[in-house]
């Protein structure tokens, strides 16, 4: 895989096929258990960085874009990258407004850009739930926050 300095922007995924039409995300490449030994190799690592890609409006007006991310392993290099899909106008506006209790769907890809999961989370106002798949739309696992006074409390569960 690339290697990549942490203070460096993170290059954009390599792109296999044609784009998508906005909202929709590319199928990916691999079949099953290929997404699956992909999965496991990268779930298997025992340290990941998560460097987020700050875009200017962001920084300049706390304009809320779709969020993307590199992950690094131990060593410093690319093993995935995350992107939050933006699927309308009127989801981008949710996004300003509702800001981290908005909902989100990302997409995890491998370093050649082939789809490994997604992760869904509905809006919510107190408690929330994320829902984990896999390219395939097959479940993968969820994660429940239940309420508590002072502190995160969550219930991992696993399909």
């Amino acid at each position: 895989p690339p290697q990549a300095e942490f203070g460096a922007p993170p290059p954009a995924p390599p792109s296999r096929a044609p784009p998508a039409p906005p909202g929709q995300v590319v199928p990916t490449n691999l079949n099953e258990v290929q997404v699956r030994a992909s999965l496991e190799t990268l779930l298997a690592e025992p340290y990941l960085a998560v460097q987020r890609r700050l875009e200017l409006a962001n920084l300049l007006v706390g304009f809320e874009q779709a969020n993307h991310y590199t992950l690094f392993n131990r060593h410093g290099q690319i093993v995935g990258y995350m992107a939050e899909e933006n699927t309308s106008m009127s989801g981008t506006v949710l996004r300003q407004v509702a800001r981290t209790h908005r909902p989100f769907t990302a997409t995890i890809f491998d370093p050649a850009g082939n789809i490994l999961m997604t992760v869904e989370r509905p809006f919510y106002f107190v408690s929330t739930s994320l829902y984990v798949r896999d390219a395939y739309k097959k479940d993968i696992g969820e994660v429940h926050m239940n309420w508590h006074l002072w502190r995160r409390r969550y219930a991992l569960f696993r399909v």
